[in-house]
């Protein structure tokens, strides 16, 4: 494998695992939700993120590739909300404003995040394994 593709698979597992622990720490203290600076991070982590399982699914092992389709999907996904309109995390990314933090699309995800705890755990739960299935490709990949 090409040193840009391990690059771009390393990489990649990075901002899973950060975007899986921002998640994480959001269900450990729901407060976070209405901070500021968490929000702002938590967008950045998004955005790169989704950037990044974008470029995997370019990467020739297809048990990569196929945590990167996942990964892009879940962003891709239509969120259930109190609009009448569908909302993904990505419409609430390409929405999001720095200067209206609280009242943006991406903090009422954040917020619904904390409502429901249950459903919460179990979407780590799910990055968690695919986490884990990515490491598992790694190890043969790079």
């Amino acid at each position: 494998m090409k040193k840009e593709t391990k690059t771009i698979c390393l990489n990649f597992k990075q901002e899973l695992d950060k975007f899986t622990d921002s998640v994480y720490s959001l269900s450990e203290n729901g407060s976070l939700s209405s901070q500021e600076e968490f929000v702002l991070n938590m967008a950045d982590t998004i955005h790169k993120l989704y950037n990044s399982s974008v470029q995997v699914i370019d990467c020739p092992d297809e048990d990569v590739k196929e945590v990167g389709e996942l990964v892009k999907n879940i962003f891709l996904q239509p969120l259930s909300n109190k609009t009448k309109k569908p909302l993904t995390i990505l419409n609430a990314l390409e929405t999001f404003s720095e200067q209206q933090v609280k009242d943006s699309d991406l903090s009422a995800i954040l917020h619904e995040y904390v409502s429901y705890p249950e459903s919460t755990q179990s979407f780590i739960r799910e990055l968690e394994l695919l986490s884990e299935d990515l490491n598992t490709a790694l190890k043969e990949v790079v």
